[in-house]
Formats: structure tokens, C-alpha cells, sequence
């Protein structure tokens, strides 16, 4: 009976700390898709600065595509 009622107390315990961990990632999914919406990333290199990033492969290409990122 003593180990049927530790099981149990063990048992609750674990639910109480599911449902806490439940709210918190509620809240923690809450916060991403807030930040999805204040982050919007784009990552747009034109044909042109491609080719020069490859070919010329120097300080100026470099920065030129870094100023597109």
C-alpha cells in the first residue's frame, strides 16, 4: 500500500510538471510566432554579383555582396 501511494504522489507529481511545461511552451510558441512576424529575412543576390563574387573574388565584390545580405 506504502508503494501504491508513493506511485501515485510520483504520478501526480509528473502531471503537475507536464501541465507547467505545457504552458510554457504555449507561451514560448506565443513568442516565435510574434518574432515571425517582426522577423522577415530575405536573401536576394542578383545574377551580376554572383558571378562578380566568384570571379573577381576581392575586397570590392565582397563587400558589394555583403551589402546585400
Amino acid at each position: 500500500m506504502l508503494t501504491t501511494m508513493a506511485k501515485h504522489s510520483k504520478m501526480d507529481a509528473a502531471k503537475s510538471q507536464a501541465r507547467i511545461s505545457q504552458r510554457k511552451l504555449m507561451q514560448f510558441e506565443e513568442e516565435l510566432a510574434d518574432a515571425d512576424e517582426r522577423l522577415h529575412v530575405s536573401l536576394q543576390i542578383d545574377g551580376f554579383s554572383k558571378f562578380a563574387d566568384y570571379f573577381f573574388d576581392g575586397l570590392i565584390a565582397d563587400w558589394i555582396v555583403q551589402s546585400k545580405i
